[in-house]
């Protein structure tokens, strides 16, 4: 060999490795490795690893100091990579990256006093039965301490972190997450790269991150008010954890959970829909699409009903009803909008009548409350010029007193009424006029979905039309 590779600056090194032009030279700079930095040694395993090129395994197990078996499971064990952020001994913050390799013979690490730590991970993995023997770990950087270990750890406990996460912390056998130095310095180093960082001020144990990232649904409250106050969170939710892990790894905080929404009229309805999905949407980013919405509304029917369109017709959800009588909420859970959307073939707790025109609208009357609006809707659909049929859809039992156990099958029955009418015949628009408790107009918004014309009105001395179906799709389809 005619000259050192070590003597390379390290960028020139780095262009003739990953152009494969040393692909015939790779053992000889495998020989050079203790002259190389870190960030040169990292990318040559990398690069061996991920284009599976030859190298002699008598030269890597010399260099790293380890049996040929050893050097054999580091070129061929599989491999996974994590991130952490570091501070230097003179106050410079970077992303560091690591690679681990598992089940290897023998501990090995290609950073000087980092091998001790590594340790304490694979007590916690063997512990779990993930791990048989070592693990051999190579990072990017020089580096002190433990703040490394909580990454390495959960890279190897779960897949289900998100890239935008970020992690530092000691951890020991038992899973505990252990103080380190430096925060924030770390933070802004992560900040600087787009991520978050979780730290041992936000975390005890890994299992509150890993239960956490692997929840299939992350049950969230929410709460539309006219008034702030009424409702809090806390009068319908007592899971206090889902609020912590919001709030430290999503910095979502319940002033974020409560839409207040003041005095409806003109534009403020469509602005508070506009408010209402980009809170949904911010969730929805947050948590990976596992968000399963916990909702209660003070405000009106005409409101839920656009919010019930909005969040969406195939992801499920609970929504709170408020018993006056009994001084509390009830849960309505919907964790599979089908149930709502199927025709039913039996009414067992709404009547419907349809009363037919010669116009190619459909006006919808869905009752429920103490207040019977028929009157008034024909009144204003004659006063408007709107020739429609009218539907008028009731509950069998007294209105204004529906138990709660019943809110579900009564909006499943007016949904399969109103399907039954559109399919009988053609409307070029449907109107709703509601007057039903909350719970049942949200539930018929999710079940109609957003794919039809028509509008949306609220009473208030007299009807108004608040919303159009083209603008909630609008707001829907928007990217």
């Amino acid at each position: 060999m005619l000259y050192s590779f070590s003597s390379f600056k390290e960028e020139d090194l780095l262009g003739f490795l990953h152009s494969g032009e040393l692909n015939e030279h790779i053992t000889d700079v495998f020989r050079e490795f203790h002259e190389l930095s870190p960030f040169v040694q990292f990318e040559l395993i990398k690069y061996v690893k991920e284009k599976s090129v030859y190298v002699d395994v008598h030269v890597l197990s010399k260099v790293l100091g380890t049996s040929q078996k050893t050097a054999e499971e580091i070129l061929r064990g599989e491999f996974k990579f994590f991130t952490f952020p570091a501070v230097s001994t003179q106050g410079f913050s970077q992303m560091v990256q690591g690679m681990v390799i598992k089940d290897t013979s023998q501990r090995v690490c290609n950073v000087e006093g980092i091998k001790r730590h590594i340790k304490p991970v694979e007590d916690l993995l063997k512990s779990r039965g993930l791990l048989k023997d070592h693990l051999s770990v190579f990072l990017n950087s020089y580096i002190t301490g433990k703040s490394f270990q909580l990454s390495l750890a959960l890279s190897l406990l779960t897949e289900k972190v998100p890239d935008r996460f970020c992690f530092t912390g000691g951890v020991d056998a038992k899973g505990n997450v252990q103080a380190v130095d430096n925060i924030p310095q770390k933070e802004k180093a992560c900040r600087s790269f787009g991520k978050r960082l979780i730290s041992p001020v936000s975390v005890r144990t890994v299992d509150d991150i890993v239960d956490w990232f692997s929840k299939p649904f992350v049950d969230v409250p929410f709460v539309i008010t006219k008034e702030r106050g009424r409702p809090n969170i806390g009068d319908f939710w007592e899971e206090e954890h889902a609020l912590k892990n919001l709030r430290h790894f999503h910095e979502i905080t319940e002033e974020d959970l409560i839409l207040e929404t003041g005095q409806l009229e003109g534009q403020k309805w469509q602005e508070v829909c506009i408010e209402f999905i980009n809170r949904i949407r911010r969730l929805d980013s947050e948590l990976s699409d596992r968000l399963r919405l916990n909702l209660v509304i003070n405000g009106p029917t005409a409101l839920a009903m656009a919010f019930g369109i909005l969040y969406s017709h195939t992801r499920p959800f609970r929504i709170f009803h408020y018993s006056n009588s009994e001084k509390r909420y009830h849960p309505i859970h919907v964790f599979n909008t089908r149930e709502l959307k199927e025709r039913v073939r039996e009414y067992t707790y709404t009547d419907a009548q349809l009363e037919s025109s010669d116009g190619e609208d459909l006006a919808v009357i869905i009752r429920g409350a103490h207040h019977d609006p028929t009157g008034d809707v024909k009144a204003y659909l004659k006063k408007e010029g709107i020739s429609a049929d009218i539907l008028v859809l009731s509950p069998k039992e007294k209105e204004g007193n529906i138990p709660p156990n019943q809110l579900k099958d009564i909006a499943r029955e007016y949904a399969s009424h109103i399907q039954s009418a559109r399919a009988q015949k053609h409307y070029e628009n449907i109107h709703f006029f509601l007057s039903t408790p909350v719970v049942i107009g949200y539930l018929i918004g999710v079940a109609f979905g957003h794919y039809s014309k028509g509008y949306i009105y609220n009473y208030k001395e007299l009807y108004e039309r608040v919303l159009s179906l083209e603008f909630l799709r609008d707001l829907i389809e928007k990217a």
